[in-house]
Parts: C-alpha cells; structure tokens; sequence
C-alpha cells in the first residue's frame, strides 16, 4: 500500500495506486504521488509535517507541494528513474500549479513556488 500522511493535519491515507485519487484526506499528497511516482516504482511512503497554519494564504501549500516534488524527485534519482518532465525548475512550478489548481479547484499563479523553491527574498 501506498501510505501519505500529514503529522500537522493528523491525517495518514494508505490505499492502493488505483484507489489514490479516489479519497480526500490529503489531496495535495495523493495528486503528487499519483502523477510524479508512477505505479511501476512501487509504493511510496510520504510523511509531511508543516506548520503554516492551514488556509492562512502565507503559500503554505505551494511550498509543502514544492518538498513533496522536491522529495519524489530525490527518490526517482536514487532509483535511476529520472523524468524529464523535472529537468528545469519553471517545469516543476508548471506541474505542481497544475496540481495545486485541481485541489483548490481554482487557477494558481506561480509566485508562491518560486519562493518554495529557490528560498529567501524573491524579487518576481
């Protein structure tokens, strides 16, 4: 079984790859897992802690969203099963604001995932 889990949420998912997307305790981590680790690597287990407090609009999300690639990204290396989708950084944050639009159900800008990415003072 794959198993995702959110120490600050206090929530843990564990579910088969086909069933990932077919629950919503943590959308943001099963959408990451089921479209950047694909089935054929095996399961995965994902554990998150963050400590923005959710829906507090200070780009939490985009940069937990960020870790989680970051981390798949690390895996995916160690394993020898590098994905040109994540060789520049202006492809990761056209991924994850794809994924993050799907979970909020809304557009996204980028801002938020350069910060994420690159750390400190971003001028955009």
């Amino acid at each position: 079984d794959y198993v995702l889990e959110s120490q600050d949420q206090h929530q843990v998912l564990r579910s088969s790859f086909d069933q990932l997307l077919q629950h919503d305790k943590l959308p943001l981590h099963q959408r990451l897992v089921y479209y950047c680790w694909p089935h054929t690597l095996g399961p995965i287990k994902l554990t998150t802690t963050a400590q923005s407090p959710k829906g507090a609009g200070l780009g939490g999300s985009s940069c937990l969203a960020v870790a989680i690639l970051q981390a798949i990204i690390k895996a995916r290396q160690e394993l020898g099963q590098q994905d040109p989708r994540f060789d520049s950084k202006q492809q990761w944050v056209t991924i994850l604001k794809d994924i993050e639009a799907q979970v909020i159900q809304s557009p996204t800008g980028s801002q938020d995932y350069w910060g994420g990415i690159y750390g400190g003072l971003n001028i955009i």
